[in-house]
């Protein structure tokens, strides 16, 4: 048998045809591995994508609330500044309301001690140093504030019997308060003069102090004395003293009116002696004179 035969044109179209095919085949193969390798990067792009954006929408959101969490506690640190800032101020305020009221009742202590019109004088007790006098004390004792400051009654003899004062302590100790105890006190001159003292222990500064005022009833004590002595004037009278009202009612009979005229007091301007009343009374109330003598 014979086997056709090609002419070597033939041969060349075969030839390029099937290299042809083979490079598209390639190109398609090429192309195909492209596409795939597109479609997967394409994928994956698409899903670091979507990883990224749920990443970023996730710290986005962190974020947020990070920032509301903060905001709030911001505000909240704000609010509490405030409330501290209003809670100081008032209590400022109420302080400086506080130290003003103190301050005008420590004035008006301090004035009531100093213009007293009776002696005052503080003293601690633990050691009987004087700690302040007022200007009364200076001007009743004669000593200067200088002098007595400081200082105590050993060094300022002004209790008359040193007894007097140790019995006031006494007292002090258990009723923590006297009033109106009669004692003599010597002045810096020498002289002797009559107080009623008072006192109380009182706590200055967390320390006991002793607050004593006294009133000088010396001159008092004179007039009491002479009072009595002008009231015993009657009494002792050799004469009668009859003292009676315009009516003739008889109010005072002094021993020698009694022992004269013994029933003056039951008959008044009844009784012999005052016979001649109503023409006294007469001349009184009209004016005429103040005084009636007769023998």
């Amino acid at each position: 048998s014979q086997q056709p035969r090609y002419s070597q044109p033939d041969n060349l179209k075969a030839e390029v045809a099937s290299a042809f095919f083979d490079f598209s085949k390639t190109l398609f193969e090429i192309k195909t591995t492209i596409n795939s390798t597109v479609k997967e990067s394409k994928i994956r792009f698409r899903l670091v994508q979507g990883i990224l954006i749920g990443l970023s929408i996730l710290l986005i959101l962190v974020a947020t609330i990070t920032i509301l969490r903060y905001e709030r506690e911001r505000l909240r640190q704000v609010e509490q500044l405030e409330k501290g800032r209003r809670e100081l101020l008032s209590e400022l305020v109420e302080r400086q309301a506080a130290e003003k009221t103190l301050a005008d009742n420590e004035q008006l202590l301090r004035t009531v001690f100093d213009y007293s019109p009776v002696a005052i004088i503080v003293t601690r007790l633990a050691d009987s140093r004087i700690v302040d006098v007022n200007d009364v004390f200076v001007a009743s004792s004669g000593y200067e504030r200088t002098e007595v400051l400081g200082r105590t009654f050993q060094d300022i003899p002004i209790w008359g019997n040193p007894a007097d004062r140790e019995a006031v302590l006494q007292r002090l100790t258990v009723d923590r308060q006297v009033r109106d105890l009669e004692f003599q006190f010597r002045i810096k001159d020498g002289h002797a003069r009559t107080f009623l003292l008072s006192a109380n222990i009182v706590d200055i500064n967390d320390e006991a102090h002793i607050l004593a005022s006294g009133r000088d009833v010396t001159d008092l004590k004179l007039a009491e004395d002479r009072m009595m002595w002008l009231a015993s004037f009657p009494m002792l009278n050799p004469f009668p003293i009859v003292e009676l009202d315009l009516e003739g009612h008889v109010h005072y009979l002094n021993p020698t009116a009694e022992k004269l005229f013994p029933d003056l007091s039951q008959q008044g301007a009844g009784n012999a002696w005052l016979s001649d009343w109503e023409s006294v009374t007469r001349s009184f109330r009209n004016g005429g004179t103040k005084t009636a003598v007769r023998e």
